[in-house]
């Protein structure tokens, strides 16, 4: 309460007008590009505990098992594990000369280009998270789902036979799924790689399979689909994320992650979603704002996760390693 000849402000009129504009952006966001492909719950409490166990059993007979030597169950064919999400920040600060710009031409709206970037960055990382939670269960891969080979290319024959033969067994690798599309599976693949063989024609054009196909996502994206698997292409990302140097990427060329649907459990504290603005004459007269959400990520069964590796792509020139080429180890010629 004021005393006399005192006066309170409850917050500047811009810190006001970022409250207001700030909070339904970041209620109406649904995620990054991921999250649609991924097992998505809001949890309280500090983490979220998982038990991932096989199928239950089935036999044609009555099983007796009140007399059972050994319970017969999943029990032991179970494990948990424990998901615990962290809070991931975006932020920005304005300085004097770019407060009062905005100012002049009417404040801060829904379309002002550093609030549409803050709450990509809270998007962008939760996409990163999601990646970094199939690079944290690479050690966990058996060897069937380590395929490729590092010296070649992507779109040498060799490898594409594999990757394609990797698409159309991840699709089907849990068919009692139910699942949310036309797709069994998706994949994480760079740009360059991706752009080599897209046009491929003849007997290794990728997109000879039928299934190929273009569809529209449950949160409005398109999409493409290859062997019933959806394309994720992803390039470079402008600036380093993450805490001390970051990362300016999601995958890097010459490596791809296919997942079955739902294999990754994401988990957010529900209520993690907040704001924050902040206009300080103390601070060399800045206007400083941070949005905050919490994303915790993880791979549920490795059986359903694949590391694809190539050798990088760098430009967008191609090796002689078609059919018919003498570098190309499934060609062969009779000896003399």
């Amino acid at each position: 309460m004021a005393n006399k000849g005192q006066w309170v402000e409850s917050g500047t009129q811009l810190e006001k007008d970022f409250d207001r504009t700030i909070k339904p952006m970041l209620q109406a966001s649904v995620g990054g590009r991921f999250r649609q492909h991924c097992d998505f719950e809001v949890i309280q409490g500090e983490s979220k505990v998982i038990t991932f166990g096989t199928p239950g059993n089935y036999e044609r007979e009555a099983p007796n098992l009140y007399a059972s030597p050994k319970p017969k169950g999943t029990a032991g064919g179970t494990r948990t594990f424990e998901i615990s999400p962290h809070p991931l920040y975006g932020h920005e600060t304005l300085n004097y000369e770019q407060r009062q710009s905005l100012m002049a031409n009417g404040g801060i709206n829904e379309k002002t280009w550093f609030m549409t970037t803050l709450v990509e960055a809270l998007e962008i990382g939760e996409d990163i998270e999601i990646v970094k939670a199939m690079e944290d269960a690479e050690p966990l891969l058996p060897a069937i789902n380590k395929v490729g080979d590092v010296s070649l290319p992507l779109y040498h024959p060799k490898n594409l036979r594999m990757f394609k033969a990797a698409l159309v067994y991840a699709r089907g690798r849990f068919k009692g799924k139910k699942v949310k599309g036309d797709y069994g599976a998706w994949c994480v693949i760079h740009h360059l790689d991706w752009s080599k063989i897209e046009l491929l024609a003849g007997g290794e054009a990728i997109f000879a399979d039928k299934d190929y196909q273009h569809m529209t996502g449950i949160n409005g994206m398109t999409f493409t689909t290859v062997c019933g698997v959806a394309i994720e292409e992803v390039e470079d990302l402008d600036r380093n994320y993450g805490e001390g140097s970051g990362r300016n990427y999601y995958v890097k060329p010459g490596t791809m992650w296919i997942c079955t649907l739902d294999n990754i459990k994401v988990v957010s504290w529900e209520g993690s979603v907040r704001s924050s603005s902040k206009e300080d004459l103390l601070n060399e007269d800045t206007f400083a704002m941070v949005v905050s959400k919490s994303v915790g990520a993880r791979v549920i069964n490795p059986l359903g996760l694949w590391k694809f590796s190539a050798k990088p792509e760098t430009t967008l020139a191609y090796e002689e390693v078609f059919l018919g080429e003498s570098g190309n180890p499934v060609n062969t010629k009779a000896s003399a």
